[in-house]
């Protein structure tokens, strides 16, 4: 099975040009490119709009994906509004208290999807979590959030935007007797972590990257793309596919 991952998307209103970058023709142009790789689900990982959910974007976003003809599962970031983004893809049905987190099972692996769109896993999803965590066992278990679980060495996002209960949420991963991998976004950067069972996968937004190391908002470069997760029963591969890169540039 393959899964593309695509986050942090942050479409605009049409004519919106956010830090000059038309960010609906690469949200366009990477549909493009992973359709040459026949996904058999997409992940949208959440901040699907720009800086606040916006009915009109959700509905260009359901028509562009929807043009594809691959299945698609969401996850709401801190820059939607989970309520309107399920009413506008239809999932209203599937919201518990507000927030939109479920479950499947893909090639025989128990994938949860979660909802940290307040900056914070809600003390019902980690109740949830651990359940799963608990009959998973020895097992293995996927994650799909917006939000890394744990403080990921992305020295701005770290300090400025983490998940707000990473500390309660990160070691309860780790310390689990599953081994776990997080599939997330939020931070714009290319990324791995590993800490006790628990690996965090972040995948590079389709907006622009930005710079690890950085003190203060800055663009490390402007390439953007997706994440290819390739699941077989006794193994799973992930690579990042880049589009384009440009140079290094800082907003203060």
């Amino acid at each position: 099975m393959i899964i593309a991952h695509l986050t942090d998307l942050h479409i605009p209103e049409e004519g919106d040009f956010p830090y000059d970058v038309d960010v609906r023709s690469r949200f366009i142009r990477v549909l493009e490119d992973l359709q040459g790789h026949k996904p058999d689900l997409m992940v949208l990982g959440g901040d699907l709009c720009y800086r606040e959910g916006k009915e009109s974007v959700y509905l260009w976003i359901r028509e562009a994906l929807e043009r594809t003809r691959i299945p698609y599962l969401l996850l709401s970031g801190n820059h939607d509004d989970t309520e309107l983004m399920a009413r506008t893809f239809g999932l209203e049905k599937e919201l518990k208290r507000g927030k939109y987190y479920y479950s499947r099972d893909f090639v025989g692996r128990r994938v949860l999807f979660l909802d940290t769109s307040d900056d914070s896993l809600s003390e019902e999803q980690t109740g949830y979590l651990q359940k799963e965590l608990d009959t998973a066992g020895h097992g293995e278990l996927l994650i799909f959030m917006h939000h890394p679980p744990v403080v990921s060495g992305v020295y701005y996002m770290d300090l400025k935007y983490p998940l707000l209960n990473s500390s309660q949420v990160g070691p309860l991963l780790a310390e689990a007797d599953a081994g776990t991998s997080v599939f997330c976004g939020h931070y714009h950067v290319e990324k791995s972590v590993k800490m006790g069972n628990l690996t965090v996968f972040i995948t590079p937004s389709v907006f622009v990257q930005i710079d690890q190391e950085a003190h203060q908002f800055t663009v490390d470069h402007r390439g953007y793309g997706w994440r290819k997760i390739r699941l077989e029963p006794d193994r799973m591969w992930t690579t990042v596919r880049y589009i384009s890169e440009e140079k290094r540039e800082e907003y203060r």
